[in-house]
């Protein structure tokens, strides 16, 4: 839900159309981490949002693709 969250405009639902997540390294555990998304494209009603978590040091443990689309608001 985070992935998604930063781009949703108020009134507008989006759900999850698909997620792919890569554990490229084990995170210690009580170690710090940076977490960051960002918009790759949009097409239509489906927004292509990418993410990665690095270490400390800048070291990426894992990254992840998702799709999200936008649905109509019920009547």
């Amino acid at each position: 839900m985070a992935l998604g969250k930063k781009w949703i405009q108020p009134g507008l639902m989006m759900v999850t159309g698909s997620l792919s997540v890569k554990f490229l390294r084990p995170v210690p555990v009580n170690s710090e981490v940076c977490a960051t998304a960002w918009l790759e494209k949009i097409e239509g009603r489906k927004a292509m949002i990418r993410a990665e978590i690095t270490g400390s040091e800048g070291e990426r443990m894992a990254t992840a693709e998702s799709v999200w689309v936008v649905i109509a608001p019920k009547v």
